[in-house]
This record gives C-alpha cells, structure tokens and sequence, in this order.
C-alpha cells in the first residue's frame, strides 16, 4: 500500500452476520471512500483496527484456522 489518491469521508454500518449463534453485529465507522480510478479498481479492501481491535483472533496455521470471538460492538441484534 502506498501513494496517494482522492478521497472523501462518510459514516457506513457494517455488519458481520453469526449465524451459529443467531446474531449480527453491527459497527459504526469512518471510512475513506476513494474518487474511482483504474488504478484502485485492484486493491483489496481493508477492515479497520477500529473495529478489528473489539474481537479476538486466533490464527492457527497447524489447523489451517483463523477465528474470531467478539469482545464488543455497538449494536447486536437477534435473527431469530
């Protein structure tokens, strides 16, 4: 990652769905929208330590496993 480019600010929810434990999580954050370009049009996204830091992760290349338990968000709903 590197350079620079045109961006703008808004507020978005993301939502990341347990469907073992019937719950969605929600979380509210700042992201930065990139002006379109072909340059950018390749990158991958990025999920943010603002939210990455409220979970616990723990990678396990024996097991071939990455999981996550989540410490806290700001707003979970039932699904069922």
């Amino acid at each position: 990652m590197g350079g620079s480019a045109a961006c703008f600010q808004e507020t978005a929810v993301l939502a990341f769905d347990e469907p073992n434990r019937n719950l969605i999580r929600f979380y509210s954050v700042e992201v930065m929208i990139p002006e379109p370009a072909p340059d950018l049009m390749h990158m991958p996204p990025i999920l943010g330590r603002d939210v990455l830091d409220r979970w616990r992760m723990i990678y396990d290349p024996s097991k071939d496993s990455l999981t996550f338990t989540v410490r806290s968000a700001d707003y979970t709903a039932r699904t069922s």
